[in-house]
């Protein structure tokens, strides 16, 4: 069945109630129009009743207005207002009476006129009478008039009232509930209910909106159950990359951390196999074969991977009847366990130049420490030989003394060089180091020892480590001899990209120095101070007593090296 036009019924509609409009308003009008003489015409006839009257009086005193008034009735009959009492609206009865007054006022003209007074006032009655009736029949087409318009206008408004109830029963029912139905399922789709109860409709435009809204439900459900599946495809890829991520991540973690052995490697192919739910993995490492490791069932598909990192093959992991995995995930694992093996290798390499730096800071230390010791001894022992020679008791006596004193300080110089050492090679921390240097030297003595550390941890060498805690165990052990001091502060502190060390006393001051400016210990400290690229410098504390500072750049190359 064909659909009909929602705009098309629309518009008939409407034009159909401005046609009732237009044609009440047109007949109304018509109706006013033949009605606007009707009042003159009775009027007119009205005024003919007391012309006729009036007659009587100018035709028995024979009086000279009598034509002029006869004129003037002729005049009122034949005006255009009772001219229309022989319209062809107006009945034939209306046109007859209208012929009769005519005819009789023609019979009383000529009374009139003849001078026949008693004639006409004998017939004047009648005649008025007549005048009387066709006026009633005016009255009576004028309220038939005004009943037609009447009755025009109570059926039109019956007929616009009938019309427009019509109409909004028509848009109610078959316009506006199905629009609310289609607001009912736009809103049951945004709550992701597609399942919709679409309205069917005679009218094909919103026929086509509610097919199209039908079409539309379905491919949305259609893109939102896809988009769910790919949102859960998604979700769970993502879980998988996450839980690998983690994987491997743990796994960088325990190569970083820990020293590379086979409980390590059993314990991370292990994690590897309950991710993967693989049946058996084995790891072989070409020039570790101690590092060897295999676990679980090794029957099935197998996937290898070979363990490479910066071009270098170190051996291989084999993975047997696993899950599908993320793709590269074998092969970032195999970096990261090639990767382990390098730096495991490298770390051994740096334990091994460490201990060989260790060595050589011993060795220098011991050179140059002990060496000027011996050097001086060796010169004592060719003077006391001379001595000898040459019979000389005193020169043999201060030679003796010489040597036995020159033995005691190498000895003790050895004992308090092997406690630096026990220091730098246990703990590189430059505070730590200095606390426990003190708390040794305080047992020597009564005054009190004091660290102000107010420095960034500086990036010093192995070497400068250890020429920075001699010459400052130098300075204070100097301090503790000599100064007589009842307090020996030690302060460290940055001054912009130099590092600056003062040990300061509240003891003799710098006269004793004076005393003892040529004494080898003071030139072996101005020698280290050389060796670090700084400057030492002796000056009066502002407390009293004497403040050695070292200022040094640890960033710049050592002219020992």
């Amino acid at each position: 069945m064909p659909k009909k036009s929602l705009t098309t019924t629309l518009l008939s509609l409407i034009l159909s109630v401005v046609t009732l409009v237009s044609g009440l308003a047109a007949l109304s009008l018509v109706t006013l129009n033949y009605s606007v003489d009707d009042a003159k015409a009775i009027n007119a006839s009205g005024s003919l009743r007391m012309r006729s009257y009036q007659l009587v009086f100018y035709t028995n005193s024979e009086s000279e207005l009598l034509r002029e008034k006869v004129t003037e009735f002729e005049e009122i009959l034949a005006s255009k207002e009772l001219m229309k009492a022989k319209a062809w609206y107006n009945p034939k009865r209306t046109h007859d009476q209208y012929d009769t007054v005519v005819a009789r006022w023609k019979e009383m003209q000529n009374f009139a006129l003849n001078g026949n007074s008693r004639k006409y006032v004998n017939n004047v009655k009648p005649f008025v009478a007549e005048i009387d009736q066709l006026v009633d029949q005016l009255e009576s087409q004028a309220e038939n008039k005004i009943l037609l318009l009447l009755a025009m206008q109570i059926i039109g408004v019956i007929a616009i009232l009938g019309v427009g109830a019509t109409m909004l029963r028509m848009v109610r029912r078959r316009v506006l509930e199905p629009l609310h139905k289609l607001e009912v399922a736009a809103t049951s789709i945004s709550h992701r209910d597609f399942q919709v109860d679409l309205p069917r409709s005679d009218f094909h435009e919103l026929q086509t909106l509610s097919d199209t809204f039908k079409q539309t439900a379905s491919e949305l459900e259609g893109l939102y159950h896809n988009l769910e599946q790919q949102v859960a495809e998604k979700t769970q890829a993502l879980a998988q990359a996450n839980s690998g991520l983690t994987f491997l991540y743990q796994s960088s973690l325990w190569f970083h951390r820990d020293r590379l052995s086979v409980e390590n490697l059993t314990k991370s192919l292990a994690d590897l196999q309950s991710h993967t739910l693989a049946n058996g993995v084995r790891l072989e490492c070409e020039e570790r074969p101690d590092l060897d490791v295999a676990l679980g069932d090794l029957d099935g598909q197998c996937t290898t991977e070979r363990l490479v990192f910066e071009n270098q093959e170190l051996g291989t992991l084999e993975v047997y009847g696993h899950k599908p995995l993320p793709g590269n995930m074998l092969h970032n694992y195999a970096i990261i366990v090639a990767r382990g093996i390098l730096l495991d290798r490298a770390s051994s390499q740096r334990e091994l130049l460490s201990l060989m730096e260790e060595r050589g800071i011993i060795a220098r230390e011991l050179h140059d420490s002990m060496g000027q010791v011996l050097a001086y001894m060796k010169i004592q022992t060719s003077l006391l030989k001379r001595a000898i020679d040459a019979d000389n008791i005193n020169l043999r006596d201060q030679a003796l003394n010489e040597l036995t004193s020159g033995t005691n300080q190498a000895y003790q110089q050895l004992r308090e060089l092997l406690g630096t050492f026990r220091l730098t090679i246990a703990e590189k921390d430059l505070e730590l180091s200095l606390e426990q240097m003190l708390e040794q030297l305080q047992g020597r003595t009564q005054a009190k020892l004091k660290l102000q550390y107010d420095m960034l941890p500086p990036p010093l060498t192995g070497q400068q480590h250890v020429h920075l805690l001699q010459l400052c165990r130098e300075a204070v052990i100097n301090a503790i001899k000599h100064s007589q001091a009842d307090a020996i502060t030690l302060k460290a502190e940055n001054l912009n990209e130099e590092l600056q060390f003062s040990i300061s006393d509240t003891g003799v001051g710098i006269a004793n120095l004076k005393d003892r400016d040529n004494h080898y210990g003071i030139g072996i400290m101005h020698e280290r101070a050389h060796k670090l690229g700084g400057r030492l410098d002796f000056c009066d504390n502002p407390d009293g007593g004497l403040c050695v500072k070292l200022t040094f750049n640890p960033t710049e190359e050592s002219l020992h090296e």
